[in-house]
């Protein structure tokens, strides 16, 4: 009986949540734009601001900080589910480490950022930025934002850097706030997967 009591509580909780998606999902009145967390939100306004083409196309959307891929991930596992209930279209923006296809269902679209090969960064939207900007952050901040590996004594070029968790908002700070055009230009991926 404890078993069944658990599981009952386990779904009425996993009912709660889908009931939450489909309230917030009714109330939409135009695209929404949903990405893993605040600080992409944080990036993509700032890279609006310095680029006029681009806020044009944020200011015709709602964009929406989601709670990781995991969140992300939900919504497009239950959009059989959910689909009846979308009157605009909702776009799952992926960062580049998740390894997602891009996919179209109705009126849901997943969509992965491309990973930018050249920069350190592999993992988050921080991957857009080059590894100069994230040097000078480092330098000028007079503060550590990234953690970077040691490569093999033949492989000097392959240093792999990640940025720390808990320096992943004071980083997009300190970037948004000495922000100048040629820091987001590689943005341009994420406006044209919005714009397509």
């Amino acid at each position: 009986i404890s078993n069944q009591t658990s599981r009952i509580a386990e779904l009425e909780k996993e009912k709660n949540e889908f009931d939450a998606k489909i309230n917030e999902l009714q109330k939409q009145t135009k695209t929404s734009l949903f990405v893993e967390g605040d600080t992409d939100v944080e990036y993509l306004n700032k890279a609006a601001e310095l680029y006029p083409e681009w806020k044009q196309i944020l200011d015709s959307i709602e964009v929406k900080a989601k709670n990781g891929k995991g969140d992300l991930s939900k919504y497009w596992k239950n959009r059989l589910q959910i689909k009846e209930f979308i009157k605009n279209p909702i776009i799952l923006l992926f960062d580049c480490d998740t390894n997602q296809t891009d996919e179209d269902d109705g009126l849901v679209y997943k969509r992965c950022v491309p990973t930018q090969d050249i920069n350190s960064i592999k993992k988050g939207i921080e991957n857009l930025f080059a590894d100069d900007l994230i040097l000078d952050a480092e330098k000028l901040g007079n503060k550590k934002f990234t953690q970077k590996s040691i490569p093999n004594a033949d492989e000097t070029n392959k240093q792999k850097w990640c940025v720390i968790n808990d320096e992943k908002k004071n980083l997009a700070d300190w970037i948004c706030n000495n922000a100048q055009e040629n820091y987001f230009f590689k943005f341009e991926v994420i406006f044209n997967l919005i714009k397509d």
